[in-house]
C-alpha cells in the first residue's frame, strides 16, 4: 500500500479578506479529508461551516462531467464533445469578428473563476484581450463602487485584519457583519475586546457581529453620509482632528471643512433616526481611542444609489481623525498583493466599442442587442444580477449562451445552449493570497470525466480563432512562476511555495501608506476630489436620497411599504453550487430562501413564523418562507443574497455612470439596497 499524502490549498469560497488555508489528506483508497491549515497566517487551522463541508464538492454526484448541448432552444440537454462545442463557439465568435462586431461576444467571469486568483487577475483577462471580446467580471455586483470611492480619495485602506485587530484600540464594523459573512474574523474581533478595545457595529439590523459589539448604532438604511459627515463636523468644530496630517498630507481640506458645516449633528440625528448622543458618541470614539480601525471588507455600502459618497464620507472621517498610515488604524479593505499584470495583454487588445464592466453599460448593451454571444465562466447572472424578469428576456434574445461551471445553476438551467464541465479547486495548480502572504493551491486530484481547467479550454478556443500565444508556457507551473514575477511577490516560485505551507511573506510595508504617498493625482489624501468633478461626480461626500425608500418616496411606499435589505449568511457564498443546494450539509442548514420580517409587519399581514408568502413589486415576485424576528427594524425585510428571489424584485438602476468605469476600471454596482416591496401571505 502507498502512503497517505498531505497537501495544502486554500478554501474554494472567495470570502475576502480571509481566503482560509486548508490541509488535504488523500488516503490510499482515494478518500480525502479536509481540515484547516494550522500554518496559515490568518485562519490558523480554523474553517467555517462552508470550508468544513467543502469535501462534498469534488466527488459530488451532481457535477457536470461532460460537455452538454441543449436540444433546441427550449429543450433539454444532451451530451456533446469538447471539439464539437468549441468548434461551434469559435464559429460564432469568428462570425462576430468578421462582421467588425467583436464586442458582440461578451465573457462574464465571476467568483467561481475568481477562486483561482490567477484566472481572475491574469489568464481570463488575457484570453479576452488577445482574442478581442468584451470582458465583464463578477466584482461589479459585489464591491466596485466602493473601489471608485477609494480611488477618488487616493486611499485603498489595505490593512491586514489580523494585524489590525491585534493593535487597534477600536474596531468599527461599518455596514459589515463579518461574523456571518467571514466567520474566521470572529476570533480577531474578540481579540480586540480581550485587549480592552472597543468593538462597534453600524448597521440597521441586529447582526451576529452586533451581538458581540460594545456599541451598536442603527441608523436608517442609506443615511451613512449624514452619519459620517456629522461625526466629522464635531471633530472639526472641536479642533479634535489630526491637524498635522491634514496640513501636510491632504488636499482640499478647506473645501471639505466648508462642506461639512451643512451636516449639523442635530439634523443628522433626525435624518439617521438615531439620537444626537449616539452621533456624539461615535465622534468621541475617534478622539478618545488611538488608533481606530474601520472594517469595510465587503461591498454592502456600494449597493446604494449613494454608495460611492457613503464610502467617501467614511474614508474622509478616517483621514480626518489621523488613522491613516498607522498600524492598527485605517480601513480593513483591499487587495494588497499584485501579481505580474503585464501578462494580461492589455496592449494587444484590438480596438472596438466594448461595453465597460458597469451594469448600466451591460444592461444597455443587452437591451439594444449589441451582445449576441455570452460566455459565463464561474458565474450565475440569473441569480447575481438585478431585475431578473428583464434579464431573462434579454438572455432569450441572444444567439448563444455558454456556461462553464461545476454544477447546474439558474443561468445554465434557464438560458444555456452549452454547458462546459469545470474543474474544482483541488484539481488544478493555483495561487491565493492573504493580506500579507502568498499561498500555493496544490493540485491534489485529477479532474473527473471530461472536466477541464478554464485556461486549457480557452487555449483551445483561442487557437481556433487564430490566437496561438494565449497559453505559451510549457506547463502551469511555468505560467504561475511568470505570474509571481512582481515586486510584491518577491519573484517567488512554485517550487519554493510547495515547501512553505505557511506561505511566503510578500514585500509590503508594515502599515499601508506609512510613507503618506497616496494613489491620487495630487499624491495626497483627497478630501476634495478634482477627478470626481471632472467625471461628473460630486467632488465632496454628498448625500443623495434613494430612488426607492419608505421615507423619501412616500407615493411608491404606499404601494410597496417594506424596504428590502440584502444580507449574507455563513451557510452561503453568493449563489455558489446552485445556491448550495447540491452541498448536502449546507442545504440542511438553509434549504430554502427565508425572509426576515419584524413582528409588527408580520402581524399587519396576518403572517405567522414559517408561513409562505409572495414578495413582490412592479418588477417581479418570488415565493418565500417567512421568519419573524426583531433582527430587522420595522418596515424592513431582509433576504440572503444567494437566492434568486432577491433579484426578482431589484432594480437595474446603476448610479455610477459608465464613463467613470471607463476611466477608473471600477464602478457599476446596481442599487440593490434601494428596493421597496410588499409581502402577501399564501392562503392557508
Amino acid at each position: 500500500m502507498g502512503q497517505n499524502k498531505i497537501s495544502y490549498t486554500t478554501c474554494p469560497y472567495n470570502c475576502w479578506p480571509i481566503n482560509c488555508g486548508q490541509q488535504v489528506i488523500r488516503y490510499d483508497d482515494g478518500r480525502i479529508e479536509i481540515t484547516g491549515n494550522r500554518h496559515h497566517d490568518f485562519s490558523k487551522g480554523r474553517l467555517c461551516v462552508k470550508g468544513q463541508c467543502s469535501h462534498e464538492i469534488a466527488a459530488n454526484k451532481d457535477r457536470h462531467l461532460t460537455p452538454l448541448r441543449r436540444d433546441g432552444r427550449q429543450g433539454g440537454f444532451k451530451e456533446t464533445t469538447w471539439d464539437e462545442a468549441l468548434d461551434e463557439i469559435a464559429e460564432k465568435i469568428s462570425a462576430n469578428i468578421k462582421k467588425g462586431e467583436r464586442e458582440a461576444t461578451a465573457l462574464y467571469h465571476s467568483h467561481g473563476n475568481i477562486v483561482q486568483r490567477i484566472n481572475w487577475k491574469v489568464l481570463t483577462p488575457r484570453f479576452a484581450n488577445l482574442v478581442g471580446i468584451t470582458l465583464w467580471d463578477g466584482n461589479f455586483p459585489c464591491w466596485y463602487d466602493v473601489g471608485v470611492a477609494q480611488q477618488l480619495t487616493g486611499y485603498w485602506g489595505l490593512h491586514d485584519p489580523a494585524q489590525t485587530c491585534e493593535k487597534t484600540a477600536a474596531l468599527i464594523n461599518w455596514a459589515q457583519d463579518p461574523c456571518a459573512s467571514q466567520a474566521n474574523m470572529t476570533p480577531y474581533i474578540l481579540k480586540v475586546r480581550e485587549n480592552k478595545g472597543l468593538v462597534i457595529t453600524i448597521d440597521p439590523r441586529v447582526t451576529q457581529t452586533a451581538a458581540i459589539s460594545d456599541i451598536h448604532l442603527r441608523p436608517k438604511l442609506g443615511t451613512d453620509v449624514w452619519l459620517a459627515n456629522a461625526a466629522a463636523h464635531i471633530l472639526i468644530k472641536e479642533g479634535a482632528y489630526d491637524q498635522e496630517f491634514v496640513n501636510k498630507y491632504s488636499h482640499g481640506f478647506n473645501e471639505y471643512k466648508n462642506h461639512i458645516e451643512a451636516f449639523a449633528p442635530a439634523e443628522a440625528a433626525k435624518v439617521c433616526e438615531i439620537s444626537l448622543k449616539e452621533i456624539e458618541e461615535l465622534a468621541a470614539i475617534f478622539v478618545k481611542n488611538k488608533p481606530v480601525s474601520t472594517n469595510l471588507t465587503r461591498g454592502a455600502l456600494g449597493k446604494h444609489l449613494n454608495g460611492i459618497q457613503m464610502v467617501r464620507a467614511i474614508l474622509c472621517l478616517i483621514g480626518l481623525s489621523g488613522n491613516v498610515g498607522v498600524e492598527g488604524g485605517g480601513a480593513i479593505w483591499g487587495e494588497t498583493i499584485e501579481f505580474n499584470l503585464d501578462l494580461c495583454g492589455k496592449d494587444k487588445r484590438p480596438a472596438a466599442d466594448y461595453p465597460v464592466n458597469n451594469f448600466a453599460a451591460i444592461d444597455k448593451a443587452l437591451e439594444e442587442g449589441k451582445i449576441n454571444t455570452l460566455l459565463v465562466v464561474g458565474g450565475n447572472p440569473l441569480s447575481q444580477w438585478p431585475n431578473l424578469p428583464r434579464l431573462r428576456r434579454q438572455l432569450r434574445q441572444l444567439d448563444m449562451v455558454v456556461v462553464y461551471d461545476l454544477f447546474m445553476n439558474h443561468t445554465a438551467r434557464e438560458a444555456a445552449d452549452f454547458i462546459l464541465p469545470a474543474t474544482c479547486w483541488l484539481e488544478e495548480l493555483g495561487l491565493r493570497t492573504s493580506n500579507r502572504r502568498i499561498y500555493i493551491m496544490e493540485k491534489i486530484l485529477e479532474p473527473p470525466g471530461q472536466c477541464r481547467e478554464a485556461s486549457m479550454w480557452m487555449n483551445d478556443l483561442a487557437k481556433r480563432l487564430g490566437v496561438n500565444d494565449y497559453f505559451y508556457w510549457d506547463n502551469k507551473e511555468e505560467c504561475l512562476d511568470d505570474c509571481l514575477r512582481s515586486k510584491a511577490c518577491r519573484r517567488a516560485t512554485i517550487k519554493e511555495l510547495m515547501k512553505h505551507p505557511e506561505g511566503i511573506e510578500a514585500d509590503l510595508p508594515e502599515a499601508p501608506y506609512s510613507d503618506y504617498v497616496f494613489d491620487s493625482p495630487s499624491k495626497k489624501f483627497e478630501f476634495y476630489s478634482t477627478s470626481a468633478k471632472e467625471m461628473g461626480l460630486p467632488a465632496l461626500p454628498t448625500y443623495e436620497a434613494p430612488l426607492e425608500s419608505i421615507t423619501d418616496t412616500p407615493g411608491l411606499a404606499e404601494k410597496y411599504p417594506l424596504q428590502l435589505i440584502s444580507s449574507r449568511r455563513n451557510t452561503h457564498f453568493h449563489s455558489f453550487h446552485d445556491s448550495h443546494q447540491v452541498i448536502q450539509t449546507l442545504r440542511s442548514l438553509e434549504p430554502e430562501p427565508i425572509l426576515y420580517i419584524h413582528p409588527q409587519d408580520a402581524a399587519a399581514r396576518g403572517l405567522d413564523d414559517g408561513d409562505y408568502a409572495i414578495m413582490f413589486n412592479e418588477r417581479g415576485k418570488g415565493r418565500i418562507k417567512v421568519e419573524i424576528t426583531t433582527e430587522v427594524p420595522p418596515r424592513h425585510v431582509s433576504l440572503n443574497d444567494c437566492w434568486p428571489q432577491l433579484n426578482e424584485v431589484t432594480s437595474s438602476y446603476t448610479p455610477c455612470p459608465p464613463n467613470v468605469t471607463a476611466k477608473l476600471g471600477m464602478g457599476g454596482q446596481p442599487a440593490y439596497q434601494n428596493v421597496l416591496v410588499e409581502i402577501k401571505g399564501e392562503q392557508k
